[in-house]
């Protein structure tokens, strides 16, 4: 049977602080990790090892620690008050070699004085001030030093506002957490002078757009976190204001993504973690591009699929629950009602065009309802030409084209009306996309996509004539030429042996 403790410590003020705690705390809080959490302590225990080198004090109802039991453990590298009562707490009281400070969870609010000062602490790099209801007064008096802050949940009222030049002061940080604040709109000026700054966290946020996101150009991150928030669907202008040639992780996981377009994620070449599980997919036409996407291995492996980050088709209602990756190719735009003019499903082989696809007549305007028409105008063995038409100036187009054996290339957004692709393989089954978008639209409102799968010309196979077998054809045609010759001359002439000689007659004939 547990029983409960109650202590009395005389500490130098000569004042006594009761505190009460539970009997099995004893063996853990002690030795260089001293675990004291869930013990019901009222204030920090005054008889802790003097080699303390991490400190653990979570969920306990501490609300003071502003004397000098902590400065006493001068090895002290790491305290975890997560879940007390704290309201202020001051660098003064705390000892000078902490590295890592974690006060998430505690009752730290906005008043004239600052609550929060921990300016002398300069070897702190790690700070956690979760869940505190400060969002109106994020200190500003932090260690210039300081690499990872964690702001999650600190807007209790409303939508995190940031300032302009938020975390200037802080040009050492590298990780910088503001999960669920509410944010619509986040301000890159926020943190327009933090070049060491590799991994951003806006999770379970607000965000609606992602073009809206414009990150300062000497910012490269590695790692972005936009899981569960409000964005609709990604196309290739959604990074357009962030640096993607170093991003590494991307997560858009739990969002209100239906479509996507592969080419969004053609600029980065370093990214190996990808996931956009739990988003509510449109099993149709507009998801093609990403269902070829994922005939590729490589790609299954990108997005974790084999690690549970599933893509579940959301509609039709009966492809619900199925497995985009496993959803059969000619189930996307099965009927004419799609978006594309070209259906998917159709293989155009060699120079066998389908009905709807001309050669010689240039692709129509399209419906008022529709961006563009397009079509198919030649095959060759290495070549492909398209053309398209559009009643609309302002729309730009981008061709993707991939093999089975090939990962998926792309041109460039450009107002053109036709396109070549050069350089395939002769012989095989490619899959060609026209990707349209309004220029200046709301991301994902004007974006439609037409794509149909063509198999290139086999090679004509020819003799190739080196100079020996030039010269044994020569040979071989004069001798022809000289037989040719004899034969008709014997058919005039009858020959007979005379005299030692010849002696030449006229035919009889």
């Amino acid at each position: 049977m547990s029983e409960w403790f109650d202590f009395s410590v005389e500490i130098e003020s000569m004042k006594e602080v009761q505190f009460t705690v539970y009997d099995g705390y004893v063996d853990r809080c002690t030795g260089t990790r001293a675990d004291c959490s869930r013990a019901f302590l009222t204030a920090v225990p005054p008889d802790l090892p003097y080699n303390t080198a991490e400190l653990i004090l979570r969920n306990n109802r501490i609300s003071n620690i502003n004397d000098e039991t902590l400065q006493n453990l001068k090895n002290l590298s790491s305290l975890d008050l997560q879940d007390n009562l704290l309201s202020v707490v001051l660098s003064d009281s705390l000892p000078r070699n902490l590295q890592k400070l974690n006060l998430a969870e505690n009752a730290f609010q906005c008043s004239e004085q600052a609550s929060i000062n921990l300016t002398s602490l300069q070897n702190l790099k790690e700070l956690d001030l979760s869940h505190n209801n400060i969002e109106l007064c994020i200190p500003g008096n932090l260690p210039v030093g300081l690499e990872v802050l964690r702001l999650n949940r600190v807007a209790y009222n409303g939508n995190l506002t940031l300032s302009p030049r938020q975390f200037e002061h802080l040009p050492a940080l590298r990780l910088l957490s503001l999960e669920d604040n509410n944010v619509v709109e986040f301000p890159g000026e926020a943190i327009g002078k933090l070049s060491a700054l590799t991994e951003l966290s806006l999770a379970r946020n607000r965000l609606r757009v992602l073009s809206d996101m414009v990150l300062p150009s000497l910012v490269k991150l590695q790692l972005l976190d936009l899981s569960f928030n409000d964005l609709g669907q990604v196309d290739t202008k959604s990074f357009s204001g962030i640096e993607k040639s170093s991003l590494m992780s991307l997560s858009l996981s739990g969002n209100r993504m239906n479509t996507v377009a592969p080419s969004a994620f053609s600029q980065m070449p370093k990214l190996t973690n990808l996931t956009m599980d739990q988003n509510p997919w449109n099993c149709g036409c507009d998801l093609l591009p990403l269902r070829e996407w994922l005939e590729n291995a490589t790609v299954r492996e990108l997005l974790g699929i084999a690690e549970g980050h599933v893509l579940n088709c959301e509609t039709p209602d009966d492809l619900k629950g199925q497995m985009v990756s496993k959803v059969p190719l000619h189930y996307f735009c099965g009927n004419s009602s799609g978006n594309t003019t070209v259906p998917p499903s159709t293989t155009v082989h060699q120079t066998t065009l389908p009905t709807n696809v001309t050669t010689a007549i240039p692709p129509t305007l399209p419906p008022e309802n529709k961006l563009f028409n397009f079509s198919i105008d030649s095959i060759s063995e290495q070549t492909v030409q398209l053309s398209w038409a559009s009643n609309d100036p302002h729309v730009e187009f981008q061709v993707s084209w991939s093999s089975e054996h090939s990962s998926v290339r792309y041109s460039g957004w450009e107002n053109g009306t036709s396109f070549g692709i050069n350089s395939l393989t002769p012989d095989t089954k490619y899959h060609i996309c026209l990707m349209a978008a309004l220029q200046g639209a709301v991301e994902g409102k004007e974006v439609e996509s037409s794509c149909v799968s063509i198999i290139t010309i086999a090679k004509h196979h020819s003799v190739t004539m080196t100079p020996t077998g030039l010269g044994l054809i020569i040979a071989l045609s004069v001798c022809i030429v000289i037989a040719g010759l004899g034969f008709f001359l014997g058919r005039r002439f009858k020959c007979r042996r005379k005299n030692g000689g010849y002696h030449s007659m006229k035919s009889d004939g």
